[in-house]
């Protein structure tokens, strides 16, 4: 049996080691931490004793091929889908978005406005950048790649409130980096095939058990 040395054991890697040895390979991951996961990691707390994750993943329904992982490592049962998504507004209750039975990109329209969190300015500004992210479309963020997705709010008059309230939130809990450090392609990634492809690509996923775990199956390999 040939043997595959793959450097690096987060997500890419364990997809990559998978597939290797579903082709009649040996792989052979190299990595530093000794857990499998990257970034999509857990830790024991040395105060409690608990285990915490590195931060909190979410997985959209347009992640295709990270679904396809989970079924591969046989762990996509302990994914929670959450359809609607829920935004905290203190002192007010919170405001909620929910694909309505509407054609993408109109979906998330109705409860879009409805919601209080942003205030008409902001809610225009949000949508003109929508706007620039469908017009130009999946080839167009490749321009992006070497850019901040901040930079893209930079270029489309994102107010702070538009960032804080809104891109900060998204961007940071799909790419676990803020609007400054994403590269733009990736970050537009999530909103070109997520919120703005329709309802099932922009369900959310939480994993009902630590990362860790989620990614342990892969040690049988």
């Amino acid at each position: 049996m040939k043997r595959v040395v793959i450097i690096g054991g987060g997500v890419a890697g364990i997809a990559a080691s998978i597939r290797l040895a579903e082709s009649g390979y040996k792989p052979i991951v190299l990595e530093t931490r000794g857990k499998l996961g990257g970034r999509a990691t857990s830790f024991e707390d040395p105060r409690s004793g608990r285990v915490l994750d590195n931060c909190q993943h979410v997985v959209m329904g347009c992640c295709s091929n990270v679904l396809d992982l989970y079924a591969r490592l046989g762990v996509a049962d302990r994914i929670e889908w959450h359809p609607e998504t829920w935004w905290a507004n203190p002192p007010r209750r919170p405001d909620r978005m929910r694909p309505a039975p509407l054609p993408a990109p109109a979906h998330f329209g109705p409860s879009f406005l409805r919601m209080r969190l942003l205030s008409t300015d902001t809610k225009i500004l949000v949508g003109q950048a929508m706007r620039s992210l469908l017009k130009m479309g999946f080839a167009g963020r490749d321009a992006w790649a070497d850019r901040s997705f901040g930079a893209f709010l930079d270029e489309t008059g994102q107010s702070t409130d538009a960032r804080r309230l809104f891109w900060e939130p998204v961007v940071v809990g799909a790419c676990n980096l803020p609007c400054d450090e994403v590269a733009g392609n990736h970050a537009m990634q999530v909103f070109q095939e997520g919120f703005l492809a329709g309802g099932w690509h922009a369900t959310m996923g939480l994993a009902t058990c630590d990362l860790k775990s989620l990614y342990d199956p892969a040690l049988e390999i």
